[in-house]
C-alpha cells in the first residue's frame, strides 16, 4: 500500500509542478521558489528532532501506555517550539530576502507559518509510522496531496496566477495532516503530560536533531544556491527540473525512507539490523539509477510536454540533475535508516559530507566563471557520489559488514521485489 500510495503522491507532485509552471512564467516561479524556500530550514532547526524522537518512542514501546504519553508530550513540546521559532526566525527571514524579494517579501513572512505545521503534521505523521499504522499514514499523506492538486487544477483553470494566493493554498492544504490526525490522537494528546516526558522527548529528539537538520538541508541547498546566487527565470527552470527529477525519485526513494526505519527497529539483533539496512540501500540504489537513466533519455520530450514551450531549457537540467538526486536519495535512505540502531554518527557525517561537498564544488566552479544551473548540477553529483561512498566505507569498518554479500546482485533483487510488495 505504501509504494502505491508513493506512486500515486508522485504522480500528484508532478501534476501540480507541471501546472504551477504553466501558471506563472519562469521568473514568477522562481520568485515562488524564493518565498517557500526558506521557513522548512527553519523548521527544521527549531523542532529540535521531535518528530524523530515520536516514531522512535512508539516504535520502541509498541505495546505500553508510555507511547500515548510520548505523542502527547511530543505535540505540545511541538507547539511551544514553533511559537519559539517563527520569533526567532523573522528577523531572519528579513534579513535574507527583503532586498531580493521587494513587494513579495509579506509571502515570504506568511509561509513562517509553515513551521506550526510542520512539527506539528510530521510529528503526528512519524507517531502513525512508529505504530505500523501505515493505513492511516497513507491516507493522510494522500489526503494531503489531493487536497493541494485539486486546489492547484482550481487555480490554474481560472488563471489565478496571484502569488499570494498561491502561497496561502500551499500553507491551508500542508495544514492538512493536522486536521486529520489531532482527532486520531485525541486521547494521546489531551492526556497529562509529565515533566520527565518532555524531557525525554527533548533528549532523544536532540540527539536526532543533527540527523534531522541536514538531511532537510541537503534537500534544499542547491535551491537555496540557486534563489541566492541565479536571477528569477533561471530560478524557475531549475526548480521546474527539481520537480519532475524529485517526483520520479521520490516514487522509489521515499517508500524506502519511509519503511526501512520502523521496519529495522523491530530487528532485534543489532548485527542482523546493520545486513537488512545494507541490503535495503542497495536495492534501493538499483531502482533509483534505473529511474535516472529513464529521465536522461526522456527528459526533451518529458519537459516539453509537462511544463510547455517556455521551460524548455530545462531539459538538459533534468539529464544532468537525475543522476545526482539519485545519489542524493540513496545517502538519504541511508542515513535514515541506520538511525534504527542507534547510529546517528554516520548519517549525521554522510549528510555533513553531501552538503560539503556541494559547496565546495559550487564555489569552486562559480569561481571559475561556471555559472550556470549545469554547474550546480553538477555540484549535486559531487555530493552525492562523496556521501554515498563515505556510507559504505563507514559501515564497512564500523560493523564489519561483508560488502561482497551486499552488492550481490541476485540478493539485492530479491530485497527490491520483497520490500516494494511490503504492504
Amino acid at each position: 500500500m505504501t509504494t502505491l500510495t508513493n506512486v500515486l503522491v508522485s504522480f500528484l507532485t508532478v501534476v501540480t509542478g507541471f501546472l504551477i509552471a504553466r501558471l506563472l512564467v519562469p521568473e514568477a516561479r522562481g520568485i515562488f521558489t524564493s518565498i517557500t524556500i526558506w521557513p522548512p530550514i527553519f523548521a527544521a532547526l527549531c523542532s529540535l528532532g521531535i518528530h524523530e524522537a515520536s516514531n522512535y518512542f512508539v516504535g520502541i514501546y509498541p505495546d505500553s501506555s508510555k507511547k500515548t504519553k510520548l505523542i502527547g508530550a511530543s505535540f505540545w513540546v511541538g507547539i511551544c517550539l514553533s511559537a519559539i521559532g517563527i520569533l526567532v526566525f523573522y528577523p531572519i527571514l528579513r534579513f535574507l530576502v527583503t532586498d531580493r524579494l521587494g513587494d513579495q517579501y509579506v509571502n515570504a513572512q506568511l509561509y513562517l507559518l509553515f513551521i506550526p505545521i510542520f512539527i506539528l503534521g510530521s510529528t503526528l505523521l512519524n507517531s502513525d509510522l512508529g505504530l505500523q499504522n501505515y493505513t492511516r499514514y497513507n491516507l493522510t499523506r494522500f489526503l494531503q496531496t489531493i487536497c493541494y492538486t485539486a486546489a492547484v487544477i482550481f487555480l490554474y483553470f481560472n488563471h489565478q496566477a496571484d502569488l499570494s494566493v498561491l502561497t496561502l493554498v500551499t500553507l491551508l492544504t500542508a495544514a492538512v495532516p493536522i486536521m486529520f490526525l489531532v482527532p486520531c490522537h485525541f486521547r494521546s494528546i489531551f492526556q497529562r503530560t509529565t515533566i520527565q516526558d518532555v524531557k525525554l522527548v527533548l533528549q532523544k529528539g536532540y540527539s536526532f536533531m543533527g540527523g534531522v537538520f541536514l538531511s532537510i538541508l541537503a534537500v534544499s541547498i542547491d535551491r537555496l544556491l540557486s534563489v541566492s546566487f541565479y536571477d528569477f527565470a533561471d530560478v524557475g527552470l531549475f526548480q521546474v527540473a527539481v520537480s519532475l527529477v524529485f517526483g520520479a525519485m521520490s516514487l522509489i526513494g521515499l517508500t524506502y525512507q519511509i519503511l526501512v526505519f520502523p521496519l529495522a527497529t523491530q530487528i532485534s539483533d543489532k548485527s542482523e539490523r546493520v545486513v537488512y539496512v545494507a541490503n535495503q540501500v542497495q536495492s534501493a540504489s538499483l531502482i533509483l539509477f534505473a529511474a535516472a537513466i529513464f529521465l536522461s533519455v526522456l527528459a526533451k520530450p518529458l519537459v516539453t510536454l509537462l511544463f510547455g514551450e517556455p521551460y524548455a531549457g530545462a531539459a538538459i537540467i533534468v539529464v544532468y540533475l537525475s543522476w545526482g538526486y539519485a545519489l542524493m536519495s540513496v545517502k538519504t535512505i541511508a542515513s535514515r535508516s541506520i538511525r534504527s540502531f542507534s547510529e546517528g554518527k554516520i548519517g549525521f557525517i554522510a549528510e555533513a559530507v553531501y552538503v560539503v561537498g556541494l559547496l565546495v564544488s559550487f564555489f569552486w566552479t562559480y569561481s571559475l566563471g561556471w555559472r550556470t544551473n549545469s554547474a550546480l548540477c553538477f555540484s549535486v553529483f559531487v555530493g552525492g557520489i562523496t556521501s554515498v561512498v563515505y556510507f559504505w566505507i563507514s559501515l564497512r569498518i564500523k560493523y564489519e559488514l561483508n560488502l561482497k554479500e551486499v552488492f550481490h546482485p541476485v540478493n539485492s533483487i530479491r530485497f527490491m521485489y520483497a520490500f516494494l510488495t511490503q504492504k
